[in-house]
């Protein structure tokens, strides 16, 4: 247990968890602790305790630390108590602030206890000086008066007097100096990175910041000032941080950066843009051939190894280029065009680099802004499901659909299914896509089992990805659709591409099991355009096999085409699966299959993707 404390600890943080931590460190020293869990209750509670010490937490709901601190300072009864912030915030730039405001410190989170008790200590101690020094004030106003009646008592008061006080300045004057340099730190750390020791993000945004000014102010030209701006990405550099850890990949960090400085031109500028990403500023160089030599050059170093702790590592580069003379610009415009040179370099390949041009930027805009209306059409369900009739080849009757998400785009009309799916699975919401076609999907099949209940029940195909599949919860989400028994099990049935089988894993063999066991149809599409293993087929619980297009196409053409799927249907029916040919476009084709024994067929030929109430209509028209 520590010392014996009268002074008095005011906590306010919205987390309970952390004000127990603190109360718990301090309560060791017994220090006397109050908490509050947000501004407006920790003010109140400060004017009411008039605590000796505030530790004040910055990210709160409703009034957040820094509006707290400010409103503290405002009232004169409360002033005067010193203010310790509390945060886990890396941006250096916010400690400035708070200490701008009136904070006279911070502590960082997680906590450290050895930190809270030092910062906590000495700021009580330097709050008891100052209780001091004001106390010996008044003992010297006394000892003025007393002047006139004993002069040598007075001096020898005084002697003593001024002895004690500069003591206590001198101390004072120590602890100052502490706080001076934990500011330099502090500004330090704000503008430079830890660990390479390269200017950070927040340098980089300041100095960009001042070209773009001083080119306008001074209505530079555009041979005036004309900057090439590299932005660098390591490939690779994942795999060796997660397989061989943190420790290596900092120190293998640390050798980029000094080879980027080390073959960098003289007259550039090298920073840590943050993560594996650097940044270089080629200063006053407009040269496409010289940019060029400079970023082969760079590329050519990057691939050369690197020896840390004995490992010899490799690792390649994307670097994109963004040309600027800095003239009705911003620095977000300059970093978007990085990261877009950026991007087009890591499409391309690994090793690769990209220089900015209008005509890759006018497209990279188009994507990112096809990217927001699509997140946008998710959010708000604009996306429609059409569904395209299955027909048995034997009588010719419909047995089905397969559900196919479309987006009619407000401004550029229906966008294709390839691109912005593709769109979905790169910016992470081919989860919400699929999740948004299923319960679609499932939804009007129970409505259509309803409507049609004394016919032929019909089933809906729903494609489900790879990604899909390796959802733990995606059974779940199935079940949540079975258990309200809108239809029965075996209408709906659930498609796979055969490069699934390519990518799966023993848990996606699992999930694929799960959903067989509930009675659902599980469908290969696209079959014969991968490399499934006919091992896995076997093994595998499904019911049906979707032969892709572009064998159909040929039907009639080519007597390979008519080979592959009649080798196609044999292994099904020996499996003792269904076959569905894709994309049958005319009655030659139709009757090939036929003949072939094909089971199922779909295509313009029988009928296109129809929207949801012509899809109705046509269910309408056949079983009434």
């Amino acid at each position: 247990m520590g010392d014996k404390h009268s002074d008095l600890i005011l906590i306010i943080d919205d987390n309970a968890t952390y004000r127990k931590v603190l109360v718990k460190i301090l309560e060791q020293e017994n220090f006397k602790t109050f908490e509050c869990k947000n501004g407006y209750q920790g003010i109140e509670k400060a004017i009411e305790i008039q605590p000796n010490l505030i530790l004040l937490d910055i990210k709160m709901p409703d009034i957040n630390g820094f509006e707290t601190c400010i409103e503290i300072k405002k009232n004169s009864a409360i002033a005067n108590i010193p203010i310790i912030f509390m945060t886990s915030l890396d941006d250096l730039e916010y400690k400035i602030k708070g200490l701008k405001i009136g904070g006279v410190d911070y502590i960082t989170k997680p906590f450290q206890p050895e930190e809270v008790l030092y910062r906590v200590k000495i700021h009580l101690k330097l709050v008891n000086i100052n209780k001091t020094l004001s106390h010996k004030n008044k003992q010297l106003e006394a000892e003025v008066k007393a002047r006139k009646r004993a002069e040598k008592k007075l001096i020898k008061l005084n002697k003593n007097l001024e002895d004690k006080v500069n003591e206590k300045t001198k101390h004072l004057h120590q602890t100052l100096l502490e706080l001076r340099q934990r500011e330099k730190e502090l500004a330090y750390k704000a503008y430079y990175d830890d660990l390479t020791k390269l200017p950070n993000r927040s340098w980089l945004n300041s100095y960009l910041t001042d070209l773009i000014q001083e080119a306008n102010k001074k209505n530079l030209s555009n041979a005036d000032v004309f900057h090439s701006i590299l932005f660098i990405d390591l490939d690779r550099f994942k795999v060796i941080n997660d397989s061989l850890g943190h420790l290596i990949g900092d120190q293998l960090l640390v050798l980029v950066a000094e080879r980027l400085i080390h073959f960098s031109p003289e007259n550039s500028l090298v920073s840590r843009f943050g993560g594996d990403e650097f940044i270089i500023l080629l200063q006053d160089d407009k040269c496409i051939e010289s940019v060029t030599n400079t970023v082969k050059l760079l590329l050519q170093e990057l691939q050369k190894p690197f020896i840390v702790n004995n490992y010899k590592l490799f690792i390649n580069a994307s670097i994109g280029v963004a040309i600027h003379n800095y003239q009705k610009v911003d620095v977000t415009n300059i970093l978007r065009d990085g990261d877009v040179a950026l991007y087009q370099a890591k499409k391309n390949g690994k090793g690769t680099y990209v220089i900015l041009d209008e005509t890759t930027r006018n497209q990279a805009l188009s994507r990112l802004e096809l990217e927001n209306d699509l997140r946008k059409a998710l959010e708000e369900e604009k996306l429609d499901l059409y569904y395209q009739p299955i027909f048995c080849l034997k009588n010719n009757i419909i047995k089905g659909f397969e559900a196919l998400i479309r987006w009619n785009h407000p401004q550029f009309g229906f966008i294709s299914p390839q691109l912005f799916v593709s769109i979905a699975e790169e910016i992470g919401l081919i989860n919400w896509l699929n999740d948004f076609v299923l319960t679609k999907a499932c939804h009007q099949l129970g409505i259509w089992f309803s409507s049609f209940r004394n016919f032929p029940h019909i089933f809906v195909n729903v494609n489900l990805s790879i990604i899909n599949l390796s959802q733990s919860n995606i059974t779940e989400k199935i079940d949540s659709f079975l258990t309200q028994k809108l239809f029965p099990e075996s209408c709906l049935k659930i498609e796979i591409t055969e490069g699934c089988l390519e990518d799966a894993t023993s848990s996606t063999f699992d999930i694929l099991n799960k959903i067989n066991d509930r009675g659902i149809n599980l469908c290969i599409d696209d079959f014969g355009t991968g490399y499934s293993s006919l091992s896995r087929l076997h093994s595998l619980p499904i019911k049906t096999l979707k032969i892709d297009k572009s064998f159909v196409d040929k039907i009639s053409t080519q007597v390979s085409s008519q080979t592959i799927i009649k080798t196609i249907l044999a292994l099904a029916h020996s499996l003792e699966m269904e076959v569905v040919a894709e994309g049958v476009e005319n009655k030659m084709q139709k009757d090939i299959l036929t003949y072939l024994g094909c089971d199922f067929a779909q295509g313009y030929f029988y009928s296109p993707p129809l929207d949801v109430n012509s899809a109705t209509d046509f269910l309408a028209s056949v079983f009434e």
